[in-house]
């Protein structure tokens, strides 16, 4: 088993079905990427991922996508490619890096402890979400979302974003697409 900072991939063989299929399979679209997910959900039943919210909060900054806060009352996006996270005690909070006083400009603060787990979503023409679970929650309702970046560029007729949809790709074969989220204690390094 791989252990990293912050989380502990548990991984086993690939089949030789899959591996052969990795190999030789052309640039994915966002047609392909439904069954190369069902191929590799079938290659992880048994893995599952263990990682902190920090960590995964961190993975997900470098990716540029946008952070959806929702509840009945409605919802709140927050986004940019400047942004940065920062921890205090129970606290993560995503800012911007260009105010000289992070407080002065939107922002989210998120309780670690409050989130469980994260499950990819993805619907056939639509870019996929990370949705996060807290115990309380059930069904499709998530309070908090991540969505990866566009799989499409809408002002030139939906044209796909082959980067984004490789970077997607890349994060489901690195993390699945089911994570268990774990208290800072919890994770083991080396």
């Amino acid at each position: 088993m791989g252990r990293c900072p912050g989380h502990d991939l548990r991984t086993r063989q690939s089949s030789a079905a899959v591996s052969a299929l990795r190999q030789t399979a052309p640039p994915a679209t966002a047609h392909d990427i439904g069954q190369r997910r069902a191929l590799a959900a079938r290659e992880r039943e048994t893995t599952m991922t263990t990682i902190t919210l920090k960590a995964l909060l961190e993975v997900l900054l470098g990716m540029q996508g946008t952070f959806v806060l929702r509840n009945a009352h409605g919802s709140s996006e927050f986004k940019g490619q400047d942004l940065y996270l920062s921890s205090y005690e129970e606290w993560l909070t995503v800012y911007h890096a260009t105010p000289p006083n992070p407080e002065s400009q939107s922002h989210v603060h998120l309780k670690w402890h409050t989130f469980q787990r994260a499950v990819v979503t993805h619907e056939a023409g639509k870019t996929p979400s990370l949705t996060f679970y807290g115990p309380a929650e059930a069904g499709d309702y998530a309070p908090l979302l991540w969505y990866f970046p566009s799989f499409y560029n809408w002002a030139k007729g939906k044209t796909e974003i082959p980067e984004h949809i490789a970077q997607y790709e890349t994060f489901v074969a690195t993390y699945g697409t089911a994570l268990q989220l774990v208290e800072p204690a919890a994770t083991v390094e080396e």
